[in-house]
Order: structure tokens, then C-alpha cells, then sequence
């Protein structure tokens, strides 16, 4: 295999375990375990609706759809030598500081997709089965 290509290795791990967390009924496994959404909530029902070219609707579910593909782009220039170790790390933070930072307006502005519910996670649930 092409060495810039092994930094693919791990989106492709993620993506499978991913599927199969959605096809047994789990969904996002953050949410399932803390109840509370992750930065990246809405972004496979954002893609769902680029692939159907409703932009509009796939910025409603996350406002950073775009910038998924810089990721893999990033790690791949990266591991071939294109981008320098200092400029990676920039972009990576900066790309990160965005998720964040949409986060958190989401969490705060309301809304049906970023939820903070912890009481509905699997943890907070066991511990109440096992102590009620």
C-alpha cells in the first residue's frame, strides 16, 4: 500500500464501526454514551442531502459539511511530504477550533440536533437501573 495512503487506514476503520453502530439502532456512539451530542452531530445527514445537491438543508444539519474532505486531504499531503509538519498542525487546529466553536453555538442557540441530555445516556441509565 502507498504510504500517504495509510493515514486513510483509520477514517476507513471509523467509518465502518460507524455504520455498524447505525445499523443496530446506536447512531452516534458519543451520544448514545453521554447524551450529549458530539461536534460532528448532523454531519452524516448533512452529506446524505450534498449527494442530493440540497446545500441548504445539509448547512442546517452541520454548517461545516465542507470541511470533512480536508481531513484525509490534510493527512495525505501530509504523509507525502507536501505539507510541512507546521502548516498540518495549523491547519488541524484551526479546522478543530471551527467544530468547536459551531458546537457550542449549536449547543446554546437550541435546536433539534445538538442536544445536551445526559440523563438519556447508557451511563446515567445503568446507574439508575442499578440503584432505583
Amino acid at each position: 500500500m502507498k504510504k500517504y495512503l495509510q493515514p486513510l487506514i483509520p477514517f476507513s476503520i471509523a467509518a465502518v464501526i460507524y455504520l455498524i453502530f447505525h445499523l443496530v439502532g446506536i447512531g452516534c456512539p458519543i451520544k448514545f454514551i453521554s447524551g450529549v451530542s458530539c461536534p460532528g452531530c448532523g454531519m452524516s445527514r448533512a452529506w446524505l442531502w450534498v449527494l442530493l445537491l440540497d446545500f441548504e438543508t445539509a448547512f442546517y444539519f452541520h454548517p461545516l459539511f465542507w470541511a470533512v474532505p480536508i481531513f484525509p486531504v490534510l493527512f495525505i499531503l501530509n504523509s507525502a511530504g507536501k505539507l510541512s509538519q507546521k502548516k498540518y498542525d495549523q491547519c488541524l487546529i484551526i479546522v478543530g477550533t471551527l467544530f468547536i466553536i459551531v458546537w457550542l453555538v449549536r449547543m446554546f442557540a437550541g435546536g433539534d440536533i445538538v442536544v445536551f441530555a445526559p440523563e438519556e445516556g447508557i451511563f446515567v441509565r445503568i446507574f439508575r437501573t442499578l440503584f432505583s
